[in-house]
């Protein structure tokens, strides 16, 4: 309940017991999982000045919270929902059954790696020169999709949906177009796959003999790789493939001009897309540049048949967006 209050996205805590066990906790509030791990009962259980934990069994808590924070800082995770580590004590009969195993196993020791039935006592006491590489393999070995606070990993399966700004050159006005754009992205490391649309205002462009009013809307899909710069940087490069919808409406201005109905029309375009997301928790924020090539732009003319070279829209499109993005579910 505290570390909702505050938010905290680890809580470690220890509970050591009167027999001297000492197990060491590191949960996850917001994913609800949580690691348990038992000291080794061998090692002395009172320090050289009488403490109740001696200095061994401290370096080895620290180890085990060491490590669990560096998988998940890596995206990685830990241990079972809380659900499972309940089931799997109360299968076992022993309140230290340890969380991140099936139900009714073993808690394991926290400084050494997993080793054959058959290793003998004394290799068991070399442990401690090995607790190193073991805490790193039972904390680094996680597929999971999220790390302690909701971020979302690179390696893993995850969803992403975007809501923001995107301006596009589209040679029909100075300005460009503007409108905003929604994205839903699915991403597995290295692969990311995303279904996008656009809805931008309508701009207009005058002369002397007519005024055409257009918006320029798309709806397309993007494939292509994800690459972790660091722990929640993420650059994507794609190709995208989208279908432009042109609306237009005329008027004439001069008498030597006839105004045409207002109309739909439809081009293709493709071309390449880079994405550089900011993404912490369940929250990011994306910056994107793009080129859509129309190999048929649009084109609009006068009476007659006769067109204006510069009433049309361009073969060669850039654009670039702003967005906020949550990761959902």
């Amino acid at each position: 309940m505290l570390a909702k209050e505050l938010a905290a996205p680890v809580v470690v805590w220890f509970n050591v017991s009167d027999d001297g066990q000492v197990l060491v906790y590191v949960a996850t509030p917001e994913t609800g999982r949580v690691l348990v791990r038992r000291l080794r009962e061998s090692m002395p259980q009172r320090g050289a000045d009488g403490a109740a934990i001696g200095s061994g069994r401290l370096e080895a808590a620290a180890l085990v919270v060491r490590f669990a924070l560096a998988a998940l800082s890596q995206g990685g995770s830990i241990g079972v929902a809380k659900e499972d580590a309940i089931a799997a004590a109360a299968a076992s009969g022993s309140p230290h059954a340890s969380a991140d195993t099936p139900a009714g196993a073993q808690a394991r020791d926290s400084r050494e790696p997993p080793r054959p039935q058959a290793a003998s006592n004394g290799a068991a006491q070399q442990a401690p020169a090995r607790r190193d590489g073991a805490a790193r393999s039972e904390t680094a070995q996680q597929p999971e999709s999220r790390d302690s606070d909701g971020a979302a990993r690179s390696d893993a399966l995850a969803a992403w949906w975007a809501l923001g700004y995107r301006a596009t050159a589209d040679g029909f006005s100075a300005g460009g177009s503007h409108g905003i754009s929604l994205r839903a992205s699915l991403q597995n490391r290295p692969w990311s796959a995303a279904l996008y649309g656009t809805l931008c205002l309508p701009v207009t462009r005058r002369d002397a003999l007519t005024e055409i009013r257009i918006a320029r809307h798309s709806a397309g899909a993007a494939f292509g790789l994800l690459v972790p710069l660091s722990g929640e940087l993420f650059l994507t490069a794609a190709a995208a493939v989208s279908l432009l919808v042109i609306t237009r409406a005329s008027a004439a201005r001069s008498a030597a001009a006839r105004a045409e109905p207002s109309r739909t029309s439809l081009s293709a375009a493709l071309g390449p897309e880079l994405q550089l997301a900011y993404r912490s928790g369940r929250l990011g924020a994306a910056i994107g540049l793009g080129l859509d090539v129309v190999p048929r732009p649009t084109r609009f003319s006068y009476r007659g048949g006769a067109e204006d070279p510069e009433a049309q829209l361009a073969v060669l499109e850039p654009h670039a967006s702003l967005a906020a993005e949550v990761r959902w579910p």
